[in-house]
């Protein structure tokens, strides 16, 4: 499911992806989009979270006390 909070989530990485699309501006393209973009943007949440967790899990050290769902 593709919701505006994790857009908003994306607020403290504008560094690397530079400046969010406003609030009106991402309802509007979730309303828009159809069930395949709505899938394709669902398919690549799940591929960066899976990246993210292994880059965590392969850490040296990793985090301690860190645990996710899916992330071993």
């Amino acid at each position: 499911m593709v919701c505006i909070r994790d857009i908003r989530l994306l607020e403290h990485q504008r560094p690397v992806f530079g400046a969010l699309a406003s609030h009106s501006t991402v309802w509007r393209a979730l309303k828009e989009a159809d069930e395949q973009g709505l899938s394709r943007i669902e398919q690549a949440r799940v591929s960066v979270r899976r990246r993210v967790y292994a880059l965590l899990r392969d850490r040296p050290g990793v985090f301690p006390g860190w645990r996710s769902k899916g992330c071993r």
